[in-house]
């Protein structure tokens, strides 16, 4: 059950995405709304193509990270996102939350220098097409 201060945040979240038409909308609206929704310190959005091939990835962060852990998150092939997006292709859910230990069991990239960014949780939400590709948000 949502507290009344969540449920009026999460209104107010939803009718906010309403207007939200252009790149420099969305990014306002994950900084404000959504992020008071549902608190992250960067996202990643990753295309899988049907034949597990991945569009280049959108990655969204409010501060200014270091290049190192940008690219620890958003390579287009070996970064977390992608690789967190390709272990949850098969699963038969659409969100889950990969905790600190199921973080460490993933596959490491090549060349991999450090933990992923710090990171120490994630939220994947995976939309499927019917085309057999999908899209895999990763806060």
């Amino acid at each position: 059950m949502l507290s009344e201060d969540e449920q009026e945040c999460l209104v107010h979240a939803i009718e906010s995405a309403i207007a939200v038409r252009r790149r420099d909308q969305f990014r306002a609206w994950l900084a404000g709304p959504f992020r008071r929704l549902l608190p992250h310190e960067a996202m990643a959005c990753v295309e899988l193509r049907a034949g597990g091939s991945v569009r280049p990835i959108e990655c969204l962060r409010d501060d200014s990270p270091d290049a190192g852990a940008m690219d620890d998150l958003c390579d287009p092939e070996h970064g977390l996102a992608v690789r967190l997006a390709r272990s949850f292709r098969a699963d038969r859910r659409q969100s889950c939350v990969v905790d600190a230990k199921a973080l460490a069991a993933l596959p490491a990239a090549p060349g991999e220098r450090r933990e992923p960014g710090g990171v120490r949780n994630a939220l994947v939400h995976r939309i499927e097409l019917l085309s057999g590709a999908s899209y895999s948000f990763v806060l």
